[in-house]
């Protein structure tokens, strides 16, 4: 974070803010609380690409047979290159391009 601050304090150059969307579909019901790495090694990701996160929102979507939540991240680029590059993660990719490093839940259709 200190980082961070410091960055923010010493770039002379501000770039425009970008957008990252993501959806997440509900676990199956369980009796306890479970932490979504997934979700948290792209944020990681997003940092090592020189973004800041910003501000997030959530958006719940249910239906009968399924549902999840879309989760709407603001992120601001640390750097020239990092303003430049679009925002396409793929978190195979991150994981290590094979399946077999992913641990999926049985219960949940994965696409791939």
């Amino acid at each position: 974070m200190i980082k961070s601050v410091f960055k923010f304090f010493t770039n002379t150059e501000q770039f425009p803010i970008k957008s990252f969307s993501y959806y997440l579909p509900a676990p199956p019901k369980r009796k306890s609380g479970y932490q979504e790495k997934e979700f948290d090694r792209i944020i990681d990701h997003l940092r090592e690409k020189n973004y800041e996160l910003i501000d997030t929102k959530i958006h719940s979507h249910n239906c009968d047979d399924h549902g999840g939540i879309w989760i709407f991240c603001r992120l601001r680029p640390l750097t020239r290159i990092a303003s430049n590059q679009e925002i396409n993660i793929d978190y195979q990719e991150l994981a290590g391009s094979q399946a077999e490093n992913i641990k999926m839940d049985p219960d949940i259709i994965h696409e791939s």
